[in-house]
C-alpha cells in the first residue's frame, strides 16, 4: 500500500546532519543495526529503534521498545502514531530528523490558455466619479504591431554583435558605478 505521494527523513541533529534518507518501502525500519532499513550510527539509537509504515497521509511510526524513547515534536510517543510532513521526529536525545513530503517533479501542471481580445488595445474603463485631475486623449489610430522590415543590406549577425556590445558596456558601466559608490561610501570619508 505504497502512498502515492514520496516522502523523506532529512537528518537535522546527530552524526551527518543534511543526510537524506528516502522513504521508498511500504515498511522499514530505522535503527543502529546495519541490518534496518536506515542505519544511524548513534549510541543513542536501538539497533533496531522505529519501525515505520506507509499511510495515505503520511508514516505510522512504532517504537520498538528503545531504550532512549522516540519523540514527535518534542513528545515521547507510547505505541504508535501517524508521522505528517513538518514533524520533527527525535531518537533518543542526539538525533533529530524531519520529515517532509518530497515534490513530485514528474507532474505535470495545466493551466488554462488566457483568452486573448478581439482587438490589440481596449477602450480605458471610464473614470471614477469625482474631480477629474486629467484627460488622456484618444488614441485615433491602432499601434503597428508588426515587425520592423528587415534592413535592406547589411549582415544580420552583424546587428546581433553590436547589440551584444552595447549590452556590455551599459553592463561595465554599471559595475563601475557600482564600484565608485561602494569606495565613496567606504573609504571617502
Amino acid at each position: 500500500m505504497l502512498s502515492q505521494s514520496r516522502y523523506r527523513l532529512t537528518l537535522r541533529q546527530g552524526p551527518t546532519p543534511g543526510k537524506v534518507f528516502e522513504l521508498v518501502k511500504d515498511t522499514l525500519t530505522i535503527g543502529r543495526d546495519v541490518n534496518a532499513d536506515i542505519t544511524i550510527n548513534d549510541p543513542e539509537i536501538s539497533r533496531t529503534h522505529i519501525r515505520l509504515t506507509a499511510q495515505p497521509d503520511g508514516y505510522l511510526i512504532e517504537d520498538l521498545g528503545s531504550t532512549n524513547g522516540t519523540f514527535i515534536n518534542g513528545q515521547r510517543i507510547t505505541g504508535s502514531k501517524l508521522l505528517r510532513p513538518g514533524d520533527s521526529l527525535g531518537l533518543g536525545e542526539t538525533v533529530v530528523l524531519e520529515f517532509s513530503r518530497v515534490a513530485d517533479a514528474a507532474a505535470t501542471v495545466v493551466m488554462p490558455a488566457k483568452s486573448l481580445p478581439d482587438t490589440a488595445f481596449s477602450a480605458p474603463p471610464p473614470p471614477p466619479p469625482g474631480p477629474a485631475t486629467a484627460t488622456i486623449p484618444p488614441v485615433s489610430e491602432p499601434f503597428d504591431t508588426s515587425a520592423p522590415a528587415a534592413p535592406a543590406q547589411g549582415n544580420p549577425a552583424l546587428k546581433w554583435i553590436a547589440i551584444g556590445c552595447g549590452c556590455l558596456t551599459l553592463l561595465f558601466l554599471c559595475g563601475g558605478v557600482s564600484a565608485i559608490a561602494v569606495y565613496l561610501a567606504n573609504y571617502a570619508k
